[in-house]
Formats: C-alpha cells, structure tokens, sequence
C-alpha cells in the first residue's frame, strides 16, 4: 500500500517523461540563467538603467530582470503542482489515503520551491561577483536583494497552488493568478494616475510600493526606481515625497503572503476532500 501511495505522490515529479524533461530544463536554467540574466540587463539599450554607467548598476538592473522572470515561471510551477494530479486523478488517490492536507501540499510544492531556489542561486553568482567589487554597501544590499527574490519565489509558488485549488480549470487558475500576479508589479503605475485626485494619497502610494516586487527590489539594491528618467516621466508618484518600503516591511509582507495563500489552498483542499 504504501509503495502504491508513494508511486502516485511522486508520479509527476519523479517517474514521468514531461517530469523529467522538466527537471533537465530546470538544470538547463540553473547553470545558464546567470549569463543570460547579466546579457539582459547589461544590453546598453535595454538596460533599465541604460543612462547610467558601470558594472554595479548593471548589476542592479540584473536584480530587476530577475525578478521578471521569477514574477512569469514561480506562478506556473504553483498551478502545475496539483493541476496535473487533476487532470490523470492523482489527486483523488491522494485523498483515499491517510496522508493529511498538508502533508500532500508540501509534497507538490516542495519540489518547484527548492528548484526555483536552485536557479536564483546559480544565476545570484554573477551578482556577487558584481556586489564585491562595488564594494561592502553593495555586497550587503546584494544580499538582501536576493533574499527577498527567494521569499518572492515562495510566494508565488503558493499563489499558483492557491489558484489551482480555487479553479478547476487550468486556463481559469492561469488568469487569475497572473492577473493578481501582474497588479502587483504594476500597482505604483496603477495607482500613480489616481493620487491627484485622492486628497490623502499616502496610505494608497505606501501599499503600493509595498506589494510591488520591482520596488522592493529596486529598494533593497538602493536604487531610486520611480525616480529614474524613463519612469519619472510615466508616473506621477515619483514627484512626490515618499519613503520605500523597509526591507523588514517586504519581508514580512511576503511572508504574510506565503502563508495566507498557503493557509487558502490548505482549507479548500480539505474542503475538496470531504466532499469527495
């Protein structure tokens, strides 16, 4: 029985064609996403930060496209992890057995989770060889850098799960998701055009610095993102005073996040459960 259970549980992710193929182009990612992470934000005329020169802020431009990325492939290995077990009725199988809510979600999200981790490890490499040069001020915002892209990860990996659980159809989760997925990196550009006529806009221009990941990127690297040329001219919250978001505000959002979306996905499963 408990070789049976443990065949279903890993089916996707272990013994699989798609499976495998999917492990190999993570390994693909992992060794090559540091090269091509620093091509893309070292490109003179597509940098974000073309009008500035030398290698740290190359460097700071390479954390943004970083979080681009994680912000397109961390919500898809959340709506993958239990969409598949859907769609061939591992999931029911998993709910037969004595294997608790949790226990099955940690099995499905574990694995996207570290690989992700994997590959902002392998391409942070280039960064801190970036950061040590700029000096120890660099190396530390680096740091933190980093750490809050690999929190972000999380985040939307249980997002994804979160929406795969809440939408039975695979097209349904994917909109939903990077729909919430694109008004957070968007939210400062949303809300920008809104302030002139909120009397106090403060509160409304603090959150959405705070869910937005390329702020809190550009923040812990210090780099003034809404006030940069290019975004200065497209929103009008960089001509206002305001304050960035502490990096113990971000983290603490995220974390909040991981947990409430992961706290979702736990309760409607067991709801699933039950009426199954």
């Amino acid at each position: 029985m408990s070789g049976r259970l443990l065949a279903v549980a890993f089916r996707t992710t272990s013994f699989s064609p798609t499976s495998r193929l999917f492990r190999r182009s993570l390994a693909v990612a992992a060794l090559g996403s540091s090269g091509l992470v620093f091509l893309l934000a070292s490109s003179g005329r597509a940098g974000i930060l073309a009008d500035s020169s030398g290698l740290w802020a190359r460097g700071r431009s390479a954390v943004l496209c970083q979080v681009g990325l994680v912000a397109v492939v961390a919500p898809a290995l959340g709506i993958q992890s239990l969409m598949r077990d859907r769609r061939i009725g591992g999931l029911r199988s998993l709910f037969s057995s004595r294997w608790g809510v949790n226990r099955i979600l940690l099995t499905r999200l574990l694995p996207p989770v570290l690989a992700l981790l994997a590959v902002i490890l392998a391409s942070a490499l280039p960064l801190g060889l970036v950061s040590l040069r700029a000096g120890p001020a660099a190396s530390r915002a680096m740091l933190l850098a980093l750490i809050e892209l690999g929190l972000l990860a999380v985040a939307l990996v249980a997002l994804g799960a979160l929406g795969s659980v809440a939408c039975r159809e695979l097209s349904a989760a994917v909109a939903t998701v990077y729909l919430i997925v694109a008004l957070m990196l968007a939210a400062p550009f949303l809300v920008g055009p809104t302030i002139a006529k909120v009397p106090d806009a403060d509160a409304l221009i603090d959150a959405s610095l705070l869910v937005s990941p390329l702020v809190a990127a550009s923040a812990a690297v210090d780099l003034d993102l809404l006030r940069t040329d290019r975004v200065y001219r497209l929103n009008p919250i960089g001509q206002r005073r305001f304050a960035y978001p502490s990096a113990r505000a971000v983290l603490l959002f995220l974390f909040s996040t991981t947990l409430a979306c992961y706290g979702g996905a736990a309760a409607l499963l067991a709801r699933e459960r039950r009426g199954c």
